[in-house]
């Protein structure tokens, strides 16, 4: 990890059981930095990769922290819901890759974007970033919340200019979304996640996952 690196994961080294030093704002600058901040888009937040699950564990005290109930003053800014959102929903598929914590604070992800959403605090970050308020519901293994997701990507895409590269993107993700719909419509739950779970899959499931792999949903 490079130095600069090094300058965005401060939060590494504060104390795990001094939460007033866990919440200070500085931490949400620096996480949103760290996710938001870089070329790769779309490959470093969802392609599955061993180099980005490393680089995210330092982040792991806040994860945690997040879990317990030591942040929920976050909220109180679109910034740091987002912040909040990132470290109950997307790093931990990072940190716990394919063991059961990975999904442990997907019930807390899952509400704490659906009181965001209802506050209409989804759209007070740039659009390229609104995507997070709405992975909780995507990841919720529901029919209707899958359903309901697809509209809220279709709304992002048509907010995005034609013809830009953040059009392109969220054209990526619609697709993304639709392939959540379709899963949890055949299967009605994410066969890939049944390894780490300890769940027993069906044989059709079983065929599914020859296929994809265990890795994504």
């Amino acid at each position: 990890m490079s130095a600069e690196d090094d300058n965005l994961l401060v939060a590494v080294n504060l104390p795990s059981k001094d939460s007033q030093a866990l919440c200070d704002a500085s931490n949400i600058e620096k996480l949103l930095a760290f996710w938001f901040e870089h070329s790769e888009g779309i490959e470093k937040w969802f392609k599955p990769s061993l180099a980005v699950d490393e680089e995210c564990k330092p982040w792991e005290v806040l994860v945690v922290a997040a879990q317990e109930g030591l942040l929920s003053s976050w909220n109180q800014s679109a910034d740091g819901t987002l912040a909040l959102l990132l470290l109950l929903d997307q790093l931990p598929r990072n940190i716990y890759r394919g063991i059961p914590r990975a999904y442990a604070s997907d019930a807390q992800a899952l509400a704490t974007a659906l009181d965001a959403i209802s506050r209409g605090v989804d759209r007070q970050v740039p659009l390229e970033r609104q995507m997070f308020f709405y992975l909780p519901i995507m990841h919720h293994e529901s029919l209707l919340a899958q359903v309901g997701c697809l509209g809220l990507y279709q709304g992002m895409l048509a907010r995005a200019e034609v013809g830009t590269d953040l059009h392109e993107l969220l054209e990526g993700a619609l697709e993304i979304a639709q392939l959540h719909v379709d899963v949890i419509r055949k299967y009605g739950r994410f066969p890939g996640r049944n390894v780490a779970l300890g769940r027993a899959s069906t044989t059709e499931e079983t065929e599914y996952l020859k296929d994809k792999g265990p890795g994504g949903f």
